[in-house]
């Protein structure tokens, strides 16, 4: 089964149109059978079981959910007009012109707020990542209206973080890993928040608290500071 509205198109062994709910769902027929894709202006999501809400796209995917957002070279969108056509803004964090790759049990896209929420299946955990940089927890959510990230549940960030070697005077980017029961990166303030039994990790520092701020400089790349509280151990 194939079906197009407007920039959206799917495909699946089978489709079930709830009239009453205005809702398509598309799923496979066993193992062997043709995994539910849908293809938009975003990316691409593909799942055992597609719903999608016909009337304003919002999408839930469920069962060994991947999914693929497109980097600003490939979504079409004019750059110049990037905000009039509603471009998703990606955070600071990730490239702008690369792929994002997410995998999870459950998606559940809201268009309307440009949120899109994933969730792991016990024991897995959702995994967002672009090539060293990655995020991980029980749940993932990922604001494209404002370029925020957030992970929670045995959370985990992965990222290249520019810093001064204390030696050279130098900058040079180091790989840096993030732990904690959250996380969370504002991409307006170029902060990110590592919350309860807190953990940041290069080859440079180890550095443990209840709370862990990380303050970034305008490029999102580059340390401005670090803020600890509650029980440091560095």
């Amino acid at each position: 089964v194939g079906f197009e509205d407007g920039a959206t198109r799917g495909e699946a062994d089978e489709a079930r149109y709830d009239v009453v709910a205005g809702t398509l769902t598309l799923i496979t027929l066993g193992a062997a059978g043709q995994t539910p894709r849908i293809v938009d202006r975003r990316g691409s999501i593909q799942a055992d079981t597609v719903t999608i809400t016909l009337d304003g796209h919002e999408i839930e995917a469920t069962g060994n959910v991947e999914s693929v957002l497109l980097s600003s070279a490939e979504d079409g969108v004019d750059p110049s007009r990037a905000d009039e056509a509603g471009r998703a803004r990606r955070p600071g964090l990730l490239a702008d012109d690369q792929r994002i790759y997410v995998t999870a049990g459950l998606l559940e896209y809201d268009p309307d707020q440009s949120v899109a929420r994933y969730s792991a299946t016990a024991p897995a955990t959702a995994r967002l990542w672009q090539e060293t940089t990655e995020f991980q927890g029980t749940t993932i959510t990922l604001d494209e209206a404002t370029g925020s990230i957030g992970a929670e549940g045995n959370a985990r960030s992965r990222s290249t973080i520019v810093q001064i070697n204390d030696e050279t005077g130098e900058l040079e980017p180091t790989m840096t890993t993030g732990r904690g029961e959250t996380v969370h990166y504002d991409d307006e303030t170029r902060r990110a928040v590592y919350s309860t039994d807190a953990e940041l990790e290069s080859d440079r520092v180890h550095l443990n608290a209840d709370t862990i701020e990380l303050y970034l400089h305008d490029d999102a790349q580059t340390l401005d500071r670090i803020v600890a509280v509650g029980n440091v151990t560095l």
